[in-house]
């Protein structure tokens, strides 16, 4: 990947113009969907790059000069700078809790000047990725460990918890706090673990 592929950043006009894309190519969906998707593709890659880089490699970046590639209406590949290497586990997590809180902040301030999302959807958005991300990236493979880490962040980023792991399940998965929406794609396709798909079966039960 050259620099000219490093294309988005958090920029109004950059942000407004994915913005666009999603409407035009999911016209179908409401304008919630169009919200939703277009904040999940601005932070999905910096969450995942904060667990990964903190619990594989002890190493922090700086999140808020991070610069991402867009293809039509995704963005997947990006590029960091200022990689720091940490002597402990802690110093890596404050680390890169702070660097993620300050992307964060700013990418969801930037989104404000295209469009609205309220502030605790936001964050319970961000906290559903997060806890898919420890799930998938950290490599912390004992649940009770797992567990407390993901409250930790969690409680670091927004001094609360929103989403959770399930404690009934064999496997790690994730209670999760919001609905992606990805059920206005496919209406008979809901994801595994979306809430509305379980009030959706507890309907049908009763």
């Amino acid at each position: 990947m050259g620099d000219s592929d490093i294309n988005f950043h958090y920029h109004p006009c950059a942000i407004s113009s994915l913005y666009r894309t999603l409407q035009e190519k999911f016209s179908h969906t409401t304008r919630a969907y169009h919200i939703v998707n277009l904040w999940r593709q601005l932070i999905w890659q910096p969450i995942y790059l904060s667990v990964a880089s903190c619990y594989r490699a002890k190493i922090s970046t700086n999140l808020h000069a991070l610069k991402q590639v867009r293809t039509e209406n995704t963005l997947y590949g990006l590029q960091v700078t200022n990689i720091v290497t940490h002597h402990s586990l802690q110093h890596a997590i404050n680390a890169n809790i702070h660097s993620l809180r300050r992307c964060l902040d700013h990418a969801f301030n930037t989104m404000k000047q295209v469009c609205h999302l309220s502030y605790g959807q936001s964050v319970k958005i961000v906290c559903d990725i997060l806890a898919n991300a420890f799930v998938r990236v950290s490599g912390i493979a004992q649940s009770d460990v797992l567990t407390a880490a993901l409250s930790e962040w969690q409680h670091a980023l927004f001094n609360k918890q929103h989403t959770f792991l399930d404690r009934q399940s064999n496997s790690q998965k994730v209670k999760l706090a919001t609905c992606c929406l990805h059920i206005q794609i496919e209406p008979n396709n809901p994801c595994e673990n979306c809430p509305k798909n379980s009030i959706r079966r507890t309907t049908h039960a009763n």
